[in-house]
C-alpha cells in the first residue's frame, strides 16, 4: 500500500515538473523600468487629481473604496507587476513607444476630457491598456 502512494506521487510530481511552464520575466532594463514607474504614478496622480470632485459625490464606503484604486502607492505596485513595466510580450520598443506617446496624451488632457472618456478613443491609449493585459500590439 505504501509503495503504492509512493508512486503515485512519484508520478503526480513528474507531472507537475513536466508541465510546469515558467513565465516569461521580460527584459530587465533598470532605467525603462524608472521611467515607466514616473509613467504610472504620474497618470495615477492626473486620474486621482481629476476624479477629487467626483469621489465626492459618492457614498463614504464606496468613496474609499474607489479612492483606494487611485492611491500612488498601489498604482505603482500595480505597475511593477505589468507587462510594460517588465517590457514582456511584446516589442520592446513598441511597449516604449505607445507607452511613452500614451503618457503625453493623458497629461496634455485636462479633466473634462478625461471624465468625458477621451482616454478610451486615443489610439496610443487603447494600444497601451491592451499591452498592459498582455496583449500582443503593433505600432
Amino acid at each position: 500500500m505504501k509503495q503504492l502512494i509512493y508512486k503515485i506521487i512519484l508520478i503526480f510530481l513528474l507531472f507537475f515538473i513536466i508541465s510546469y511552464k515558467k513565465k516569461s520575466k521580460g527584459v530587465f532594463d533598470p532605467s525603462w523600468r524608472k521611467e515607466s514607474q514616473k509613467i504610472a504614478s504620474d497618470i495615477c496622480k492626473k486620474l486621482s487629481s481629476c476624479s477629487k470632485d467626483s469621489l465626492q459625490k459618492l457614498k463614504p464606503s464606496w468613496k474609499s473604496y474607489a479612492s483606494s484604486f487611485l492611491r500612488e502607492d498601489k498604482c505603482t505596485k500595480k505597475n511593477e507587476n505589468s507587462p510594460i513595466h517588465n517590457l514582456s510580450e511584446n516589442s520592446v520598443e513598441v511597449i516604449k513607444e505607445v507607452s511613452r506617446s500614451c503618457y503625453k496624451v493623458i497629461m496634455q488632457m485636462n479633466c473634462e476630457d478625461i471624465k468625458a472618456g477621451k482616454i478610451q478613443q486615443d489610439i496610443q491609449c487603447i494600444k497601451m491598456k491592451k499591452a498592459q493585459m498582455g496583449q500582443k500590439i503593433t505600432l
